[in-house]
């Protein structure tokens, strides 16, 4: 079904007849630490309170782009996650589609009426890359985008795309076991001990702060108690 095609200095995938252009391995935006930065916009939106999120509303996401070069460009893209087509999709404007739409989640599209499926794909992505999973993005430029994507859809059945019997089919990720559970405040500390490679750490309050961006309340630097108990959003971050 694919078929690597070397021209010059390009790399091409074949997929059913069709020769995708290799666009580029997409990265998630990182802190000084290295870690992805996760972003809940929700918070931002001025009408929060008037208007209730949507189920993918709640993230976490993450940031990323692709090459300016491909705005303007008509076609058929696929998200693969480690070699294999998890998503596709068609765009009247490639680059514009991923960079204004996947790549940053607007805090509107979080909520009832907003881009649903911008946030459902970039929480999927943002997990893979949590796993340490690879992700491209590949892109093949036609006028018949929507015939094209229907039809690729149909033979891959890729498990993100809605369209598939097998996304229909699918509960949760059982098979891999690193997916959070979490989705609170508290998740940016989840996300900074759960990158840390030591089998202890010891940060200060005030690194812990910086980590999540607002200030603990005093209980947390006064009491112990304050840390146990699994029903609590922060314990169980």
């Amino acid at each position: 079904m694919y078929a690597f095609i070397i021209e010059g200095e390009n790399l091409q995938k074949e997929i059913f007849g069709y020769e995708f252009q290799f666009v580029e391995e997409i990265q998630p935006e990182r802190d000084e630490e290295g870690r992805i930065k996760i972003y809940l916009p929700q918070q931002s939106y001025k009408d929060a309170n008037q208007t209730n999120v949507h189920k993918h509303g709640w993230g976490p996401f993450c940031k990323f782009r692709i090459l300016r070069e491909w705005e303007g460009l008509t076609g058929v893209y696929l998200y693969l996650v480690e070699g294999k087509v998890k998503y596709v999709g068609e765009a009247k404007d490639f680059g514009k589609r991923v960079n204004a739409g996947y790549g940053i989640i607007s805090p509107r599209n979080c909520f009832k009426g907003g881009q649903i499926t911008n946030c459902r794909i970039n929480n999927r992505i943002f997990k893979a890359f949590r796993n340490r999973k690879e992700i491209e993005l590949y892109f093949y430029e036609t006028d018949e985008r929507r015939r094209l994507e229907k039809k690729l859809i149909e033979k891959i059945r890729t498990e993100w795309n809605r369209e598939s019997l097998q996304y229909s089919r699918e509960k949760v990720h059982t098979n891999d076991h690193n997916i959070d559970t979490y989705s609170g405040k508290y998740l940016p500390l989840e996300s900074y001990l759960k990158d840390s490679r030591q089998d202890m750490i010891e940060p200060s309050f005030e690194k812990i702060e910086n980590i999540l961006s607002f200030k603990l309340p005093k209980s947390a630097k006064k009491y112990n108690a304050w840390w146990s108990g699994k029903k609590r959003s922060h314990t169980k971050a």
